[in-house]
C-alpha cells in the first residue's frame, strides 16, 4: 500500500522525513516509520466504529470519554482534542479524527506508548472484544 508516495516509496527517505518531523514536534517522540499506514488504518476504525454502531457520533463520544478519564486519572482539566498537542501530536491537537488516528498509531504501532495512548488504547480494545 502506498500512502503519499512523495514521503513514503523510498524508505530511506521516509526514515528521515519521519526524524525530521519527530524534531519538528509534528509527529511524536516515539514515532515510527510504520506509523502513517497505522495511523490511517486508525481512521478506518474509528470509521468502520460510526457505522457499525449507527452512531454519526461515535468518535466524538468514544474520544470525549477518554479525555474525561485522562482527565480523572491524571486530575487535569482538558476539554477537548486541542489540548493534546503535547500529550500526542501537533497534529493530534488539530482535529478530533487526528487525536483519534494519533492515538490510534501510538498505542498500536509506537514505541512505549504514553500515557493518553494507553488510555485511549485499553478503552477501544474493550469495545472491539464486545464486537467480536
Amino acid at each position: 500500500m502506498a500512502l503519499n508516495g512523495k514521503y513514503h516509496s523510498d524508505i530511506s527517505y521516509f526514515k528521515k522525513y519521519v526524524s525530521e518531523k519527530i524534531e519538528d514536534g509534528w509527529y511524536p517522540s516515539n514515532a515510527t516509520t510504520r506509523k502513517t499506514f497505522i495511523h490511517e488504518y486508525g481512521h478506518h476504525v474509528s470509521n468502520s466504529m460510526r457505522w457499525i454502531s449507527n452512531n454519526p457520533n461515535w468518535e466524538t463520544e468514544f474520544i470525549s470519554d477518554c479525555i474525561k478519564e485522562y482527565n480523572k486519572k491524571y486530575k487535569t482539566n482538558f476539554k477537548g482534542y486541542q489540548d493534546f498537542k503535547d500529550l500526542v501530536s501537533v497534529y493530534a491537537a488539530s482535529k478530533e479524527c487526528e487525536l483519534f488516528a494519533e492515538a490510534f498509531a501510538e498505542f498500536y504501532g509506537g514505541k512505549n506508548p504514553r500515557d493518553f495512548a494507553v488510555i485511549f488504547g485499553n478503552k477501544l480494545n474493550n469495545i472491539l472484544k464486545e464486537l467480536i
